[in-house]
């Protein structure tokens, strides 16, 4: 059977949020949208394609922002764990999802890592996975029996199926994923996640929230500022061991900052869909014919949580990593990035192969740089991820940085758009 795609209508349940979250863990608390109908898996089958992954995931923030009250009700307990009960934080499971949270431009610098067996005292935000399920549920039980907060970020499906295999944890949150992840059915397999771009997306509104609750406790995490800001090497280690800011600190309503960020990166998205769904529809027509042709369909990654995706559930299985060596004129290359090109090693042996052998080349990465944007070769597809110098987007009084980056969002997407594209043009 070819791919199709279809429309997803889903009914959330509802559930109150409570007044407070006790310390010892609890059934799961669902945190989802009061009845949102249909975050799409996919619109008609005649649209496909990037649109059809631009559309669910303007859906899905759209059902993130309906959320943020809820979110709150989490995010204070784990901020009072936090600054009042001396707990750490970080997380846990998918790697994309560790590394988004870890050591980010614009995210937390007290950040932990999480070890199933021995972590305690520490808010672990967490994921779980169709394919990993049962090693999750066991591990993600060892963190809940000790004096650990515990936070789910998952779809529905996977909150309802942990739910019912016994697992408890301090609060769920439903990331608006398709119902089967995969966005298009091929060959009786849902492909094209949704749920990598979905959790990141609700792990920095979460943290917007967590960042707000912090501030009404009189505290403000330490944060990091990009590295690719001038006077950022200098800045970030006057922060290094410290948990919080100095100082008094201005409380931050709730849902400020979740909503800033949520608005963010949609303009963001909106931005790239209205001037760059040309190009990433090129992209996709590339991968297509490079891939009908019996050629190398190649791909290479610059970013946190970009570079644990291949193989991941729900990958259609269209790109392999390059690693190195000489490609043929049929193939086709493409490099989803973070800001650079040519300064990037693997980037540039990358485009420095492909133009030897005269192959396709498309290349994704923010403009900011304009050395870097001249450096794509002529002819060549380019991208822009339109965020802005510090990849961070959110305002909070007291910090001297911008905070939460959009980037890990907008790379996910532009690289499952492109796949999604590829199968649409393959049909």
């Amino acid at each position: 059977m070819g791919a199709r795609t279809v429309l997803s209508v889903r009914v959330m349940p509802t559930k109150k949020g409570h007044s407070e979250v006790k310390t010892s863990a609890i059934a799961l608390v669902f945190v989802s949208s009061t009845l949102l109908l249909g975050v799409p898996c996919a619109r008609a089958s005649s649209a496909g394609g990037d649109s059809t992954y631009y559309t669910w995931l303007q859906e899905c923030l759209k059902a993130l922002r309906q959320d943020v009250s809820k979110m709150g009700v989490s995010s204070e307990a784990a901020a009072r764990r936090f600054v009042v009960d001396g707990y750490s934080i970080g997380a846990w499971g998918d790697p994309a999802f560790v590394s988004e949270f870890s050591g980010r431009a614009g995210g937390l610098m007290p950040v932990v890592s999480i070890d199933p067996a021995k972590t305690e005292k520490t808010v672990v935000l967490a994921t779980l996975s169709d394919s990993t399920f049962e090693t999750g549920i066991k591990q993600l039980s060892e963190l809940s029996k000790r004096d650990n907060f515990v936070v789910l970020f998952a779809r529905k499906t996977l909150i309802d199926k942990a739910k019912a295999a016994g697992l408890r944890v301090d609060a769920a949150i439903d990331n608006h994923a398709c119902e089967h992840n995969g966005i298009i059915e091929m060959d009786g397999k849902w492909v094209v996640p949704t749920e990598p771009t979905a959790n990141i997306a609700a792990l920095w509104t979460w943290t917007a929230e967590f960042v707000s609750a912090c501030s009404r406790l009189g505290k403000l995490p330490t944060v990091w500022q990009s590295i690719r800001v001038p006077g950022a090497a200098d800045r970030n280690p006057l922060y290094y061991g410290m948990k919080f800011l100095a100082g008094e600190t201005a409380p931050v309503r709730k849902r400020k900052l979740g909503l800033e960020y949520l608005d963010g990166v949609s303009k963001l998205l909106a931005d790239i869909h209205k001037n760059d769904e040309k190009f990433i529809r090129k992209a996709g027509a590339l991968a297509a014919e490079a891939r009908r042709a019996g050629a190398g369909v190649h791909i290479v990654f610059l970013g946190h949580a970009l570079e644990s995706q291949l193989g991941c559930d729900g990958d259609p299985g269209i790109f392999k990593r390059y690693t190195g060596g000489s490609v043929s004129k049929d193939d086709f290359v493409l490099g989803v990035g973070y800001d650079m090109l040519v300064r990037d090693p693997t980037f540039k042996s990358a485009r420095d192969a492909a133009l030897v052998s005269g192959a396709k080349r498309a290349w994704s990465f923010t403009s900011y740089s304009a050395e870097d944007v001249k450096s794509v070769p002529p002819g060549d597809i380019y991208i822009d991820q339109r965020w802005a110098l510090g990849d961070a987007i959110v305002t909070v009084p007291g910090y001297d940085v911008k905070i939460l980056p959009p980037s890990g969002v907008i790379g996910e997407y532009l690289f499952w758009a492109i796949n999604a594209e590829a199968l649409r043009q393959a049909r």
